[in-house]
């Protein structure tokens, strides 16, 4: 077996051992809210996909919205405090991210909830389901029920921010466990749905993906 071969099979073995329930768990209890301010670039970074984010969101109408996969609230608490929305929901993997999540949108009114995206259920549709770095932490073999599923909870605007179309991660996502390269415009195209591609001035590994639904 050549070496190639070996680190294909190394990383699926790898990757076989990624565990969404557990792990997002774990990396909420790990990780703190005040990380992100912690660290210069880290913080400039998200704030150059906040602020892309943001203006995008200038396009279109919204007054409901699925904050899917929301961590503790960064970009949340930016799309709260710019727009009039009555409906605000988030939902992330981690409980104790939630927890803090309820601390740092306390002065908004939000739903909360502790759900794996495929266990989310509500009787609600939204203006806008959004989710920023998330459908990239899927399996490839999850990634369109993930999207079927999300899908239903959606009247309109469906909005996600991943790695771009072309953007091989094989050097930082790939080699990790719990990344996964997805082809979203492809993906979207088989689901029957036309996406909107907007990349993110400065930032490479990030791109605005916008998909209409009615």
């Amino acid at each position: 077996m050549n070496l190639n071969a070996r680190y294909q099979n190394l990383k699926k073995l790898f990757k076989s051992q990624y565990n969404p329930n557990t792990h997002w768990e774990k990396w909420g209890n790990g990780t703190k809210a005040v990380d992100v301010y912690a660290n210069p670039h880290k913080l400039e970074m998200k704030m150059k996909r906040v602020n892309a984010l943001l203006n995008h969101l200038d396009s279109i109408r919204f007054e409901s919205v699925l904050d899917f996969g929301s961590g503790w609230g960064f970009v949340s608490k930016f799309v709260l405090e710019k727009y009039p929305i009555n409906d605000y929901v988030v939902f992330d993997a981690s409980s104790e991210r939630i927890s803090e999540a309820k601390i740092h949108l306390k002065d908004f009114n939000v739903e909360f909830h502790a759900s794996l995206i495929e266990d989310f259920h509500t009787e609600k549709k939204f203006d806008l389901v959004l989710g920023t770095g998330i459908l990239h932490h899927v399996r490839p073999e999850k990634i369109k029920p993930i999207l079927q599923h999300l899908l239903k909870f959606t009247k309109h605007d469906f909005i996600h921010d991943d790695p771009p179309p072309g953007f091989r991660t094989d050097v930082k996502i790939e080699k990790t466990t719990f990344n996964f390269y997805h082809d979203y415009k492809q993906i979207w195209k088989e689901l029957g749905y036309d996406v909107n591609v907007i990349p993110i001035t400065g930032h490479k590994t990030r791109a605005i993906y916008h998909v209409k639904v009615n």
